[in-house]
């Protein structure tokens, strides 16, 4: 398949790669169910935005530049639909009554695919009662993880700053930061969790 790629004009390949650059930025985290034909179709939807510009631009500029404008606009386009179009579109589909579902593999995907609200704060149950808790997520944006990891099978790794006991015993954790050493973040394999608790801020 490579070979037969590579076979093919330097238009064609181009509007292919920057298609699937395009769907990679634009389904970043939500893709784990795509198919093949998922992908390749979703990749031609943006390769025709790329073969669009490419042909506009190289009426007015040189054939490397109209070939980076095609791209980058191209993988605009594909940041544009993930940040703004495709909550937009589940909204109308919801408010027609259409659909009250969507193509993210899990309900924890969708949320997190979400970006117009800020995660605030994460609250963890373990299998035994106990909770692990990041105050405030906002306060690790710097950190070298942070705010938080979230896998799309629900492992967490969170910057651990206050726990509660399944006695019911609430604990500060001291030394979360550190001037020297950095920050601690702590991880909790799916398999131990029981519930999660998300708080959101706007914006």
């Amino acid at each position: 398949m490579a070979d037969a790629l590579l076979g093919l004009s330097w238009q064609i390949q181009l509007a292919v790669a920057s298609g699937y650059a395009a769907y990679l930025l634009c389904y970043v985290g939500i893709r784990a169910k795509h198919s093949t034909v998922d992908v390749t179709f979703l990749s031609l939807i943006f390769g025709l935005i790329a073969s669009a510009s490419l042909y506009i631009a190289q009426q007015h500029m040189n054939v490397v530049a109209a070939g980076a404008t095609a791209f980058f606009l191209t993988c605009g386009c594909g940041l544009l639909w993930r940040r703004f179009f495709r909550s937009l579109l589940r909204k109308l589909l919801r408010k027609w009554n259409v659909s009250w579902s969507d193509d993210s593999p899990t309900t924890l995907a969708l949320m997190l695919s979400e970006t117009h609200s800020s995660l605030s704060q994460i609250s963890i149950q373990l299998e035994d009662g106990s909770w692990l808790i990041c105050n405030d997520l906002q306060s690790f944006k710097k950190s070298p993880f942070g705010p938080c990891l979230i896998g799309q099978d629900g492992d967490m790794a969170i910057y651990l700053t206050h726990t509660i006991s399944k006695d019911g015993v609430e604990r500060e954790v001291k030394n979360v930061k550190d001037a020297d050493y950095g920050d601690r973040i702590t991880f909790v394999p799916a398999s131990k969790i029981k519930m999660i608790n998300f708080r959101h801020i706007n914006g």
